[in-house]
């Protein structure tokens, strides 16, 4: 049966004899690259750079898992052990994005509904359900996110070929090649699980590009994931910004097309006597579910609220001449304009908060 070790299955090095008691022998063993008795190796070598990353985040281990190799019926995990193809035997990401699904419901940070997904698809709209969607989207984006950002962390500069840079890929059986730092075409909305994934590299990562200026670090996103336990992008969201208030962690949302972006320059000077703007913002989510309710929030700068308008599912809003120079008098020389956005079809996600747009009074 799959899992029991059969004649062949195993590969074995010379022996030593009459040891004495105390001794301390190395002994060297050299795998091929062709018998699966040999690759397999190569199986064991991934979990091995797992799991040592995954005792320095967690603290201590998970309970160990079977792993059937080779298995012809695909790559997965079946609830109780990770099944692995012949041609994912380099496959390192492969191997530890099963391993993540492993991981997730030790974790409570998933409720998968499984079934077929691809990182080019809403899945919203592809499984004829929002609730499926998310939940899917997170369900395949966080393993994803493991099993790149782990082998980063514990493997980056080894020389083993497609282990330890920034894309997951698969080879051999399929070719699949996502650069988790290559935002084009990830930025479908929070039931597409490529944003999921690149969301979490941002916040994980220390490139800064674009509207990203943030740096959890592999703790700070193991962190924020398992102190919240959440199962869709919307509920991390919640862990890594409360109350929608880390700027950074807003950014990152915005730039991945999740919360809305306001229009125009980030940083604009005005004068009391400037007229009022039409403050206007892209919706931020994408397929049959985008953001479909917001509020324009005017804060001052040093973060205090000065006024929120009603929500509203229009994507402009002009504020009137006396209140606009309210606004900029009351604004302590920076007024810090945002948009909160949600997505009211069942069940509803947000609020998100776009990045800033800021007016300097000069």
């Amino acid at each position: 049966p799959p899992g029991d070790r059969a004649v062949g299955e195993g590969t074995e090095s010379a022996t030593d004899d009459d040891i004495p008691s105390g001794s301390e022998v190395t002994q060297d063993l050299t795998a091929n690259n062709r018998a699966d008795n040999n690759t397999a190796f190569a199986i064991q070598a991934s979990l091995v750079f797992a799991y040592d990353y995954l005792v320095a985040r967690n603290g201590a281990p998970f309970p160990p898992v079977p792993v059937v190799f080779p298995d012809r019926s695909g790559s997965f995990f079946d609830g109780t052990r990770l099944h692995l193809l012949r041609l994912d035997r380099w496959d390192w990401d492969v191997s530890l994005h099963e391993y993540g699904h492993y991981l997730a419901p030790l974790l409570d940070i998933e409720d998968n509904p499984g079934g077929p997904h691809s990182g080019s698809d809403n899945l919203s709209d592809t499984r004829g359900s929002k609730s499926i969607g998310i939940r899917l989207a997170f369900g395949e984006g966080w393993p994803t996110f493991f099993a790149v950002s782990s082998l980063f962390e514990t493997a980056n500069g080894l020389g083993i070929p497609r282990v330890g840079d920034t894309k997951y890929q698969d080879t051999e059986d399929q070719v699949i090649t996502d650069d988790l730092e290559v935002t084009a075409g990830a930025r479908l909305g929070e039931d597409n699980e490529l944003t999921v994934t690149n969301i979490l590299w941002d916040l994980f990562d220390a490139v800064g590009d674009g509207l990203d200026t943030t740096t959890l670090g592999a703790q700070g996103v193991w962190d924020g994931l398992d102190d919240n336990d959440p199962v869709t992008l919307s509920q991390a969201y919640r862990g890594f910004s409360p109350g929608q208030g880390d700027t950074g962690v807003n950014c990152v949302f915005t730039q991945m097309n999740v919360s809305p972006r306001v229009n125009g320059a980030r940083v604009t000077g005005v004068t009391l006597d400037s007229p009022p703007p039409r403050l206007s913002w892209t919706r931020g989510n994408g397929g049959s579910h985008r953001n479909d309710v917001f509020e324009l929030r005017f804060r001052d700068a040093g973060g205090t609220p000065l006024f929120s308008t009603a929500r509203r599912p229009t994507t402009s809003f002009v504020p009137s001449a006396a209140r606009w120079r309210s606004l900029l008098q009351g604004s302590g020389g920076t007024l810090r304009v945002a948009v909160i956005a949600r997505q009211t079809d069942s069940p509803v996600t947000g609020p998100y908060r776009s990045c800033e747009r800021r007016f300097v009074v000069t």
